[in-house]
């Protein structure tokens, strides 16, 4: 579970890289290409370490409680993974917008974050279920 700690750590810091050039449009469209272009990257591995990770593997067995909310994060990972690659072929487009970019990136952002706390959120409650608090 450590390296999909280290995993959300780089995530949460590439966030703020992205919302960054987005709102500032510090290097322009090619950097925030970029910037999208590693966070795909990033979350796909991540993601698929996730997915066969403790969390989604053995935590609903565990936490009957928490099986539908585990089951929704990995419905929530399509649904990122699918806004990332709409966000990197707006990017690439001819004549793209980048006001309308940035504004898609900041959706993009806040689902992201709001994705990552209900993950530990989920992770705390099975870890407090178990030691018995």
């Amino acid at each position: 579970m450590q390296d999909i700690a280290d995993q959300h750590k780089s995530i949460r810091q590439r966030l703020v890289d992205l919302e960054e050039a987005a709102k500032t449009a510090r290097g322009g469209l090619e950097a925030v290409t970029v910037l999208l272009d590693a966070m795909q990257e990033v979350l796909a591995r991540h993601f698929i370490e996730e997915e066969n990770s403790e969390l989604f593997v053995e935590l609903p067995g565990l936490f009957p409680n928490e099986a539908a909310g585990i089951a929704h994060l990995k419905v929530e990972h399509e649904h990122v993974t699918n806004e990332l690659g709409n966000l990197r072929r707006h990017s690439r487009r001819v004549g793209a917008g980048f006001d309308e970019l940035a504004g898609r990136i900041d959706g993009f952002v806040a689902t992201l974050r709001d994705h990552e706390q209900r993950e530990a959120r989920l992770l705390e409650m099975a870890f407090l279920e178990d030691v018995g608090a």
